[in-house]
């Protein structure tokens, strides 16, 4: 990867919810991030399948997909840019309930669930809101 720990903190310190921590945290965070590129149309995550990783869009952009009852294609909830937090929503719930899949080539940064929970544990993020995280 390309890009310092530097300015993957000043990436993180702009998006929602890291921009509610304190440096000291946020560098915490940055120092256990992972890249990981996409190729255009694969699936970071499928419906079925809970989340291994909490996948944070550094470059690029995704489509969250949702399946209507009873309809034959699935449709386009949101699309996603830079900044884009996908997992969380899955873990919180206990369900794995997201897909998502790249728009075109993207470069993500993913934190594995198990160091997301034995590092970030003591870490206070702020209360995930409806609106943000789509529950």
């Amino acid at each position: 990867m390309t890009s310092s720990t530097t300015t993957i903190i000043d990436f993180l310190a702009q998006h929602h919810p890291f921009n509610q921590l304190d440096v000291r945290s946020v560098e915490r965070i940055a120092s256990k991030l992972q890249p990981l590129r996409y190729r255009m149309g694969q699936a970071i995550f499928v419906r079925e399948m809970m989340p291994d990783k909490i996948v944070i869009i550094y470059s690029g952009g995704a489509r969250l997909i949702g399946y209507a009852p009873g309809a034959k294609v699935p449709e386009t909830l949101q699309s996603l840019k830079e900044g884009a937090l996908l997992g969380a929503t899955s873990l919180v719930r206990g369900v794995a309930s997201e897909t998502a899949i790249s728009s075109g080539e993207i470069l993500c940064l993913t934190l594995s669930v198990a160091t997301c929970n034995y590092k970030c544990q003591n870490l206070h993020f702020p209360t995930f809101s409806n609106q943000d995280y789509g529950f």
